[in-house]
């Protein structure tokens, strides 16, 4: 099974380079910064007491002013180069994980079918930037680790006392905030990524059924279901505000102390050095806050990566293909029926009876029990589920479309179709004269989920898309639900004739008798069987 973590290793290493142009720009900017404040003030310290003492002549401005220009230079340099890189590395990274968890909801649909639109959402969306921390940390450690080793470095020329302190106090402050951030803030992250999703989820829920929310009077009732997700979601971002604000108070007063001290125990040397000591033990101090900042993202990144996780679980792993072509054998009823190529079997039952599980089956869409089907002499369960769909288009009972066009939507169903078979496959679904009328015909907005549709054409527009697929077999489920008996008429007349030109073989599952008249064989599916709970 694919993991998250594989992933971003993955995807870190194709990003090696501008992530390792980051880091070096960090590197070099929190040396220049570190070095930059204490060297400012050893210069504005020795300024002032060289024009006290009279001896501002003899003091050298020139070169020190020069060396504080260039580590402004460098520092800012550093940053831009950092941001520049780190950005793109991090961004080209994220945009490879959520091809890839995409890639994950498709092949694994039966772990995709328990995820809500807005958790599904949540998870490509705010899950993935939350790992983001797992790209920007590394230049952050090495830039911490430069601004710590730099501030000791120049504290210890005033006096060694004084960069044993800041080496002390920078431990201290390490494990202190490493401490806070672990227990509260990691433990508050993670609340805030699951009341996120929770939120997002309740929030398109609601938004989704606002009509018949509206009808049944139960607006209150949303919004007081969106209100507890939001109030909760509030809760844990106010304990992580909490956690993130004992963290400010640890290391703003370590820093403080850490000047402080650095002040004091320099008390021997001259006071210019005296500065540069205070000064780069408050560097370095900051340097290590920003270390310990970067743990208070683990709680938000572990959740995310575990579920991310949840979607990337792969339950069919097979590598077996299978021939285009050949017979398709199916058990139905406890009854084993063979339908031969360009066949076509009609299975009917009872609701419940497992009639649409049975064609999700065939489908790879559910895991399938050996022995439910063949294809060629093939078990499904031996099959690929990227090969297994090649060999049938689906029409499914529940007229899904995307938020797009009526070609965006048809193209789903084989995107290299041509204008003229696009125009065949919406005469065939009856829906050729309604597309003309539109106001940019194919090209025409049809809203979300096909909301400028009625119900009887998105699924026309369905069947549609289902025509254009180059499969030996369709598989359709309800086709003529909801339509008037012309219309019924009309596409099962145009689907028979459309068969009997492509040669393709059917199975189709319906409650109304005249799609059956289409088929040779009928099979009835008995709830007895309870394959939907197989």
């Amino acid at each position: 099974m694919t993991s998250i973590v594989s992933i971003i290793t993955q995807e870190r290493r194709k990003q090696l380079k501008p992530l390792l142009l980051a880091t070096g720009c960090s590197v070099m900017a929190a040396g220049a910064a570190v070095g930059l404040l204490g060297l400012s003030g050893w210069f504005i310290t020795g300024a002032a007491l060289a024009g006290i003492a009279g001896t501002s002549l003899a003091f050298n401005y020139m070169l020190p002013s020069a060396v504080i220009r260039l580590l402004a230079i460098v520092r800012t340099a550093g940053r831009y180069g950092e941001r520049l890189e780190g950005h793109r590395a991090t961004l080209y990274a994220l945009a490879g994980i959520r091809t890839r968890l995409f890639q994950g909801l498709v092949a694994a649909p039966l772990e995709t079918l328990k995820l809500a639109t807005g958790e599904a959402s949540a998870r490509l969306g705010q899950d993935v930037d939350a790992i983001q921390a797992v790209f920007i940390r590394r230049p952050t450690i090495w830039a911490a680790a430069t601004a710590i080793l730099s501030g000791v470095t120049l504290t210890a020329l005033a006096a060694g006392a004084a960069g044993g302190s800041t080496v002390l106090l920078a431990g201290i402050a390490i494990l202190g905030g490493s401490v806070i951030s672990r227990r509260i803030s990691a433990r508050a992250g993670a609340e805030v990524q699951r009341a996120t999703g929770r939120l997002k989820e309740r929030y398109a829920a609601v938004s989704s059924a606002a009509p018949e929310l509206v009808c049944y009077g139960l607006e209150d009732w949303a919004s007081g279901e969106v209100g507890k997700a939001s109030a909760a979601l509030g809760d844990a971002r106010t304990v992580l505000s909490k956690g993130e604000g004992a963290l400010s108070i640890l290391l703003h007063g370590m820093t403080a102390l850490a000047a402080v001290s650095a002040l004091l125990l320099a008390q021997a040397a001259p006071l210019g050095m005296a500065t540069l000591a205070a000064l780069a033990a408050a560097a370095a101090l900051e340097g290590a806050g920003a270390l310990v900042r970067t743990f208070s993202g683990d709680g938000a990144v572990r959740e995310a990566q575990h579920r991310l996780d949840a979607i990337l679980k792969r339950r069919y792993d097979k590598r077996s293909m299978t021939p285009r072509d050949g017979d398709l054998g199916v058990e139905v009823g406890r009854t084993w029926h063979t339908v031969p190529t360009g066949g076509r079997l009609a299975i009917v039952g009872v609701s419940g009876s497992g009639k649409t599980t049975l064609l999700e089956r065939l489908m790879g869409l559910q895991p399938s029990p050996r022995g439910l089907a063949t294809v060629d002499g093939v078990d499904i369960d031996d099959i690929a589920p990227v090969a297994l769909r090649t060999l049938f288009a689906f029409a499914p009972q529940d007229a899904a479309v995307i938020s797009g066009t009526v070609r965006e939507n048809l193209l789903l169903g084989n995107p290299h179709a041509s204008e003229e078979a696009i125009w065949a496959a919406l005469h065939d679904a009856a829906l050729g004269e309604r597309v003309r009328r539109l106001p940019d015909g194919l090209d025409t907005w049809i809203g979300e989920n096909g909301a400028r549709l009625s119900g009887g054409e998105r699924r026309r527009l369905c069947l549609a898309r289902a025509f254009l697929k180059p499969a030996p077999w369709l598989l359709l489920d309800e086709p003529s639900e909801g339509l008037d008996n012309a219309t019924e008429a009309l596409i099962v007349a145009r689907l028979s004739t459309r068969l009997h030109s492509t040669g393709q073989g059917l199975i189709i599952v319906s409650h109304r008798p005249r799609p059956s008249t289409l088929c040779e064989a009928v099979a009835e599916m008995d709830v007895s069987t309870e394959l939907w709970a197989a």
